[in-house]
């Protein structure tokens, strides 16, 4: 397989978990939760080496949930570009309510990267020389145009 190069600007922890139902204004014991590293690049990055290929994920980690995510990637093997940057890394909640199978999906924001934070990660693209593919995937978070995907 090929080398393939994964950029994820708001990579997030998924934290999944399953409730009997949901009941408004009650208290709710929950499954004890799973959870995973996440966002556009980084699923794509461990889809690829579920496959038994190779890929490098390029992403910004900040903070306490930054340490925690870049740990949770660092377990699963994939090589990894991570920019520090001085906003915490976001997290999602996943909760699975058992009694009809629903899933209820809650995204948090992306946490604002700096204009110096996005110019890296673009940078690091551009160093990896051996790469066959570029996937860019996910949201953007406040901080990053869109427009440069057009210079």
């Amino acid at each position: 397989m090929r080398k393939t190069i994964t950029i994820t600007f708001s990579p997030c922890i998924d934290k999944s978990t399953s409730v009997h139902s949901l009941l408004p204004e009650k208290k709710m014991r929950c499954t004890a939760p799973k959870l995973e590293p996440g966002g556009g690049g980084i699923n794509v990055a461990r889809a690829i080496k579920k496959l038994a290929g190779e890929s490098t994920a390029i992403f910004p980690s900040g903070g306490y949930t930054g340490k925690f995510f870049n740990h949770l990637l660092e377990k699963e093997n994939i090589s990894s570009v991570i920019i520090e940057t001085r906003n915490e890394t976001r997290e999602n909640i996943i909760v699975l309510e058992e009694s009809n199978n629903n899933q209820y999906r809650f995204g948090m924001p992306g946490t604002e990267l700096s204009e110096n934070e996005w110019k890296k990660c673009l940078k690091e693209v551009q160093e990896i020389n051996n790469a066959e593919f570029i996937v860019a995937s996910g949201s953007l978070p406040p901080g990053v145009p869109w427009i440069f995907m057009h210079n």
